[in-house]
C-alpha cells in the first residue's frame, strides 16, 4: 500500500492491465514449456518431484487464471 502522503501528490498516468494479462498468459505457458524442457538439468541439482509439481501447479493455475480473467496484474505508472 502506498502511503497517503505519497498518494495525494500522484495520479495514475496509464494502466496496462489488459495488455499485461494477455502477455502473462502467453508468457506463463512459455515458461512452463521451458521448465519441462530443462527438467533433466534441474533435477540433478537436488530438486525433487514435489518441487516440479509445485511449479507446474503455479504455471497452470496462473495461466488459467489470466485466461479466465479470475486473476490479473496491474502496472500503474504515476506522474
Amino acid at each position: 500500500m502506498i502511503g497517503a502522503a505519497f498518494c495525494h501528490r500522484c495520479r495514475p498516468a496509464h494502466d496496462q492491465r489488459l495488455r499485461l494479462r494477455y502477455r502473462l498468459r502467453r508468457t506463463l505457458g512459455e515458461w512452463r514449456e521451458r521448465f519441462w524442457s530443462v527438467w533433466n538439468r534441474i533435477e540433478p541439482l537436488g530438486f525433487d518431484l514435489r518441487f516440479k509439481w509445485l511449479w507446474e501447479f503455479y504455471f497452470y493455475y496462473c495461466e488459467a487464471g489470466f485466461r479466465a480473467r479470475n486473476i490479473t496484474l496491474r502496472q500503474i505508472v504515476f506522474e
